[in-house]
């Protein structure tokens, strides 16, 4: 028996069917914050994902855009023009999308789904908030005490984006995520969200911050990393719910500061470039439509709200209260 869900990103919707009740359970933990009860409410017809077993169809002359090793491990390689794209998940599962039509397609392999909610769903998601008008962004997002606005923290992998959310939502900000920002843009503002993913905390952010050591175990993975779920830090953050608010403010991180935090302006072409070669895919046959969407998207958003740099210093504890400072005298 087919199972089925319909998921709300926002405004971006997704209808799931799945052969299997198993690898539905497993996305419906990944996305349960947001199942959805009925469709109608879409101003745009949803993506469909169908999600089945067996021998994926072949590759066809799709060309071959990337091959490597995924962040979460695992040999994968994507094949992408305007039309279609295919994520090839190594011993685990094939992704097909078409944009134009909102379909896509997962063959899994036994044992492939919880392979599929790692970078294959993700991909996804992009195509799914995408056909919304909605951009997934590289970036922590947060809500500013007082305002309830949104700041998007940027900076490239191990520049100190979960760090920084950490310690930011342990002093009165609302984290919503710490590595998945979205933007949206209404009839007149640009507005953004977080998708809440469990937190990869690297034993430098541990050891920065020591109240964390009880909820973490002793196991650290390749990268010096470990996962934590939101669960597990619910009494010690602020977190918020993941809703649609005035983007406020962008913050692109620097180098880190030997003394007190330091924050200024930053000018939006550096900031553009920074976060553009962050979020951005360029392969040597060029850079997918979906690139220049998010170009087009960043530009925007950083020509509607003020850029600054955070300098983050030593003192963790005092950096929720330094930042709020600052944005309300600036912002």
């Amino acid at each position: 028996m087919t199972e089925k869900a319909t998921y709300d990103f926002c405004g971006s919707g997704l209808r799931l069917e799945a052969e299997d009740a198993e690898i539905a359970e497993m996305f419906g933990r990944g996305f349960g914050g947001f199942i959805a009860g009925d469709e109608r409410s879409f101003a745009k017809p949803p993506f469909v994902l169908r999600i089945g077993t067996g021998e994926p169809v072949a590759a066809e002359d799709l060309p071959l855009v990337w091959e490597g090793t995924f962040p979460e491990g695992g040999a994968g390689r994507l094949f992408e023009t305007e039309e279609r794209c295919r994520l090839e998940v190594a011993g685990a599962c094939v992704l097909d999308i078409a944009p134009a039509s909102r379909q896509a397609s997962v063959a899994l392999a036994p044992g492939g789904g919880r392979r599929f909610m790692g970078s294959a769903s993700m991909l996804l998601l992009d195509f799914v908030l995408l056909a919304g008008e909605q951009h997934l962004v590289h970036a922590a997002c947060l809500t500013r005490p007082k305002t309830g606005g949104a700041i998007l923290v940027c900076g490239p992998s191990g520049g100190g984006k979960t760090t920084t959310a950490i310690a930011l939502s342990r002093g009165g900000f609302g984290l919503m995520t710490d590595d998945a920002g979205v933007i949206a843009f209404g009839p007149d503002s640009v507005r953004a969200w977080g998708l809440p993913r469990g937190l990869k905390v690297h034993k430098h952010t541990a050891a920065l911050m020591p109240w964390l050591a009880p909820l973490l175990g002793e196991h650290w993975d390749g990268s010096g990393e470990q996962g934590l779920p939101l669960c597990d830090v619910a009494g010690h953050l602020d977190l918020a719910k993941p809703t649609l608010v005035p983007l406020e403010a962008v913050i692109v991180l620097g180098s880190r500061s030997a003394g007190g935090h330091g924050i200024e302006p930053v000018p939006k072409s550096a900031a553009l470039i920074e976060i553009a070669a962050d979020n951005i895919a360029w392969y040597a046959s060029g850079a997918p439509q979906r690139s220049a969407q998010m170009f087009d998207a960043l530009g925007r958003a950083l020509a509607a709200v003020p850029t600054y740099r955070l300098h983050a210093g030593p003192d963790l504890d005092a950096l929720p209260a330094f930042v709020k400072r600052f944005l309300e005298g600036a912002v």
